[in-house]
């Protein structure tokens, strides 16, 4: 019985979880109307500003080549070792 119920109780989450919709035009409009409240009118703009450039700053460090590292053990063992001065 207790496996049956807890079998039903994840069947029920499952169904609940990928039923669930977006939010509407009328709850967007909600959100947006209290996060004007909250930030203002002035601070608006430079929020938006701020949230693309991290958003294109984060794009471009994706984008960005990285060596690979077979090619950079390669240069350094073909490269010496700098000699250190003493004295």
């Amino acid at each position: 019985a207790n496996m049956y119920r807890a079998s039903l109780q994840r069947t029920n989450y499952v169904k609940w979880r990928y039923t669930q919709k977006m939010p509407g035009p009328t709850e967007l409009l909600i959100i947006l109307v209290i996060v004007f409240f909250l930030f203002g009118a002035k601070r608006l703009p430079d929020l938006a500003k701020g949230l693309g450039k991290s958003i294109t700053n984060f794009k471009a460090g994706l984008n960005e080549e990285q060596p690979d590292e077979t090619e950079t053990t390669a240069q350094q063992e073909a490269e010496p070792p700098p000699k250190e001065k003493t004295g």
